[in-house]
């Protein structure tokens, strides 16, 4: 799939309290304008809808839902939340950008995902995931803290987990491991080269980990 020039990107993030604040949204927007080459719009998912500024707020009520953590990724997929045709993107809120991103992006009919490193312990895994439990875990190599999607696509995906949400909770140790076994043909993996690890930091343009420090260090930049 090869990279595209587009107008507009639309940029998603989300917080729900208690694990990050809203410094976390603003250092992946300024990021974002250093190194995103095209405009975008930034929108952040969250139950805290007044402390925002510079971000369009789409308010969650955690009370008409009974999710926690990255569970609440899943409601990027639902109806009506992303412009139809839209270029959508979503890191989780402590993603660091090392360097331009914009031949890292990918837009099809899939969701592309990302993949966990750490996971891979042999390259015949990358293609095939072992329907088996590990200490209470089935077998994923994939790694939601990125995401790129055309919008309008993978509703199916939303309707699916709602449908049965706290069965699935159960069933599932995370929304990676339900993407994984209950959407196996919805999605494409994203090439291992932009992603940070040990051997691969020359191709890298993202890493898994923002620490605080590496926050409020592109907070003094803005």
């Amino acid at each position: 799939m090869n990279f595209i020039e587009v107008d507009m990107y639309h940029l998603y993030s989300i917080l729900v309290k208690p694990k990050y604040n809203k410094k976390y949204i603003i250092a992946i927007n300024e990021s974002c304008k250093i190194y995103l080459s095209s405009p975008f719009k930034h929108y952040c998912l969250t139950d805290e809808p007044d402390q925002f500024i510079g971000t369009d707020i789409i308010p969650i009520d955690v009370r008409d839902h009974d999710l926690e953590g990255w569970w609440f990724k899943l409601l990027l997929f639902k109806p009506g939340l992303c412009e139809d045709g839209a270029k959508c993107i979503f890191f989780d809120l402590d993603s660091k950008l090392l360097k331009p991103i914009d031949e890292m992006l990918q837009f099809g009919d899939k969701l592309i995902i990302g993949q966990n490193p750490s996971k891979i312990t042999h390259k015949s895994l990358v293609n095939t995931h072992l329907r088996k439990k590990t200490l209470g875990m089935y077998f994923t190599i994939l790694n939601s803290s990125i995401m790129m999607w055309t919008g309008g696509n993978h509703h199916d995906l939303y309707e699916k987990f709602i449908s049965a949400s706290e069965e699935y909770m159960i069933k599932y140790f995370g929304n990676d491991e339900f993407i994984t076994f209950e959407y196996p043909d919805g999605y494409d993996i994203l090439d291992m080269k932009w992603i940070f690890n040990r051997t691969s930091l020359v191709d890298s343009v993202f890493s898994l980990k923002m620490s605080d420090a590496e926050v409020i260090q592109m907070l003094t930049k803005s």
